[in-house]
């Protein structure tokens, strides 16, 4: 029985800023522990996003020599809210794991950014996958000595003697449901209720029995600064049955009692969402949910919301991102209006959602009383908690295109050395005030959030911590 390891590399975040490191359950990789196991192989896994205190480094050297795995696959979810890239700790990663003989495969999001980056590594993997690689890992492990078997698997690069092969496609799975259910054993799912995300905005306020799932990928909205389209393509849905199958697994076999559906834009086929959320009733599944990737507010109407209430959801994460229309309509591509939005906001509160608003400032174009519009909506006591983000250009946007093709990026800065939640240090337009972004970035921000003491004891509890 071969050997494969899966590690999955830990959030490289900015220490400086405060912001814990997120700990989400590795679906995808979960996915490929599935697939492998149905294959007769012998499976570990590390999630060092869990190891807060431990030697990372020594860890995997640990687990290489006990385990001695004939393959070890470096794999982070493709989760677009990452705060920053893994690329420095997936290097060093690498230098470790080439002290031993086994073959590397690298997938995940850094992989897909620049797989040239990690081939040309002296210490690179022996393979990057571009792209979701749940349906092609058999394919790619069956190939592996082949490197002509491999440059036909759609998403495989690689390195040929001095040349690189790098894949012009990325793969998407097409049939999610053709994928079997995550496996929940070899990232143990007891470890993740010890890590509920403290001071996190996904914390699992009614119960620390709680995980993640997914009923669909990707986005089709095409909003300029989201790398969802790139990272995911089209929309895709599981079949309810399969999506109700793993409900019922993790509420009646592991007692899970709160769900976080981690998809890009879940509501995006708006009667499937209806049917998903009428079988959880039908079925009298009762546990606690909310889209810990965000609810997309111009899918939303008084029925729906009426019925996600009634089926569990207790907490709406909502990016309206501008309180400027012509930010939202021109520059950012965004369906959303801020009349309708407002509405929704309303109605919402009255159905005693809990609310958090996600906000942009800083964008190409901007101006100070655009970015001040803004502020003055994300201040609407509506919402519970505001989350003020700085725009950062990201590879594989439209946005980050028209940046580069208008002179507006410094060109000496990785993009991907940025943290997302601090000040970007790139875009240079007429009007662009640093100072005053993160002024709102982080002051004002505190002020609007725990300023209020009956908001601030709401807040408590929602983060489940107590806020000096």
């Amino acid at each position: 029985m071969r050997k494969i390891l899966i590690i999955i590399p830990y959030e490289d975040i900015d220490e400086s800023l405060g912001v814990r490191r997120k700990v989400i359950y590795p679906l995808e990789p979960a996915i490929v522990v599935s697939v492998l196991k149905g294959k007769g192989f012998d499976v570990r896994g590390i999630d060092l996003n869990l190891e807060f205190d431990a030697d990372t480094l020594g860890l995997i050297k640990h687990e290489m020599s006990d385990f001695q795995p004939d393959i070890v696959l470096i794999m982070s979810q493709h989760l677009t809210f990452l705060i920053k890239d893994q690329k420095r700790i997936i290097l060093q990663m690498l230098r470790e794991i080439r002290r031993h003989e086994t073959k590397i495969i690298l997938s995940g999001p850094s992989a897909i950014s620049d797989p040239e980056r990690f081939l040309s590594d002296d210490h690179g993997p022996d393979i990057v996958f571009k792209g979701e690689i749940e349906d092609k890992i058999w394919e790619i492990i069956d190939a592996i000595a082949d490197k002509s078997r491999l440059k036909a698997i759609k998403g495989v690069c690689l390195k040929e003697g001095e040349e690189l092969f790098i894949s012009e496609k990325i793969s998407f799975v097409k049939e999610l449901s053709l994928l079997p259910v995550a496996d929940r054993y070899a990232f143990a799912l007891e470890r993740y209720f010890e890590h509920p995300e403290i001071e996190n905005l996904r914390y699992p306020e009614k119960s620390r029995r709680f995980t993640q799932m997914t009923a669909t990928r990707g986005c089709s909205t095409g909003c300029t600064f989201c790398k969802v389209k790139f990272m995911r393509r089209e929309y895709r849905w599981r079949d309810i049955d399969h999506i109700i199958q793993e409900i019922r697994y993790l509420v009646n076999e592991k007692g899970i009692e709160e769900i976080h559906f981690l998809d890009e834009n879940l509501l995006l086929n708006k009667s499937k969402a209806k049917r998903l959320f009428k079988r959880i009733l039908d079925e009298k599944l009762k546990f606690h949910w909310f889209c810990g990737g965000g609810v997309a507010i111009y899918m939303l109407d008084k029925m729906l919301l009426e019925l996600m209430k009634r089926a569990g959801c207790y907490r709406l994460h909502l990016a309206i991102e501008s309180g400027s229309q012509r930010i939202l309509s021109d520059i950012m591509k965004k369906p959303v209006s801020l009349g309708k939005a407002l509405d929704i906001v309303n109605y919402a509160r009255q159905l005693d959602f809990e609310i958090i608003g996600y906000f942009m400032i800083g964008l190409p174009s901007e101006t100070r009383e655009e970015i001040l519009k803004t502020v003055r909506l994300a201040k609407n006591d509506l919402f519970d908690y505001v989350v003020f983000s700085i725009y950062t250009p990201e590879m594989g946007t439209e946005l980050y295109d028209y940046c580069r093709e208008n002179g507006l990026l410094d060109q000496g800065t990785d993009v991907s050395d940025l943290s997302k939640r601090a000040e970007s240090n790139l875009l240079r337009f007429e009007g662009y005030d640093k100072d005053f972004l993160v002024n709102i970035r982080g002051k004002l921000w505190k002020e609007i959030n725990f300023g209020d003491p009956v908001r601030r004891e709401k807040l408590e509890r929602m983060f489940g911590v107590t806020h000096g």
